[in-house]
């Protein structure tokens, strides 16, 4: 779990954060959960790692951080930790419930490894 995300920093946005410091294709599930009232993100997110040592090295590299790029809005340090829900699976039994199902705008819905789903 990535918290303290500045609310103005959409999911495509932080994937390709994510993926430009190292870390494309080493992650099979992430998401941002929006605040539909305000039309912001919540400031946090789950990020789903293959390995255990994706999720150490993500951890070291990003814990404590700032995102750079991340707009004029100076961000608040970054703290990442380990979240109740863990796996593919239990994240994406989770976070693809019926009610982000009927969320028409696809930019608000979890991203998860087509590679996966359709292996």
């Amino acid at each position: 779990m990535v918290c303290n995300i500045p609310m103005a920093v959409t999911q495509r946005h932080l994937l390709d954060l994510i993926n430009r410091s190292g870390f494309a294709n080493r992650y099979d599930f992430a998401f941002l959960p929006t605040d539909f009232d305000a039309g912001t993100s919540k400031g946090h997110a789950f990020v789903n790692f293959v390995s255990p040592g994706d999720a150490r090295e993500f951890s070291r590299k990003w814990n404590g951080a700032r995102l750079t790029g991340a707009g004029p809005v100076a961000a608040a340090i970054l703290e990442v930790g380990a979240s109740r829900l863990q796996g593919y699976r239990e994240n994406t039994r989770r976070w693809s419930a019926i009610r982000l199902r009927r969320t028409k705008n696809r930019e608000l819905h979890p991203f998860i490894d087509q590679r996966l789903v359709a292996g």
